[in-house]
């Protein structure tokens, strides 16, 4: 039941960073289109498209990583679990949640400091712009990530009958 209940949350995660990279993305093209238009058409661009775009092309990035992840939709190299079969490869395919967990801790932990050591620089163009809120999306992307591997671990050890049980 408990898993479950973290599956459906999970759900609800997913959702909203789809919706989260909709906006984002649009935000986005927006700035590049204003900045070029700008430039086109008055003759000077503006300060700010540039930075915001990248800032809005970090964020998409890190968390379409934790989306793409969840939706095993990830370039992956799957050529062992083509070989293997029954226990060997269930066993090969927890081990690689287990990798991909220990990564996104390890994307947590120094994501962190990342943001630490980025937090008091601004852009020059953008002076209420910390250089470290662009690089959040780092540790929260990993947290992510985290959190969708123990999701993908959890499936693995409940019997189709608790799933099926749960549903009910």
């Amino acid at each position: 039941m408990a898993v479950h209940l973290y599956g459906r949350a999970m759900d609800r995660l997913e959702n909203t960073l789809m919706f989260a990279g909709m906006v984002l993305l649009v935000a986005m093209v927006i700035s590049i289109i204003t900045g070029v238009s700008l430039r086109f058409f008055i003759g000077s661009g503006s300060g700010f498209a540039e930075p915001i775009s990248k800032f809005f092309l970090v964020q998409i990035t890190f968390y379409g990583t934790a989306l793409c992840y969840r939706r095993s939709e990830h370039l992956r190299v799957s050529l062992l679990n083509d070989w293997l079969e029954g226990t060997k490869l269930r066993v090969l395919e927890i081990f690689q949640h287990l990798l991909v967990m220990v990564f996104a801790i390890c994307l947590v932990r120094y994501g962190i400091d990342l943001v630490d050591r980025t937090w008091f620089q601004r852009y020059p163009e953008i002076t209420w712009l910390r250089v470290g809120l662009v690089y959040t999306a780092v540790p929260a992307a990993g947290a992510l990530v985290a959190l969708f591997s123990l999701e993908k671990l959890l499936g693995m050890f409940v019997s189709s009958e608790e799933v099926c049980d749960a549903q009910l």
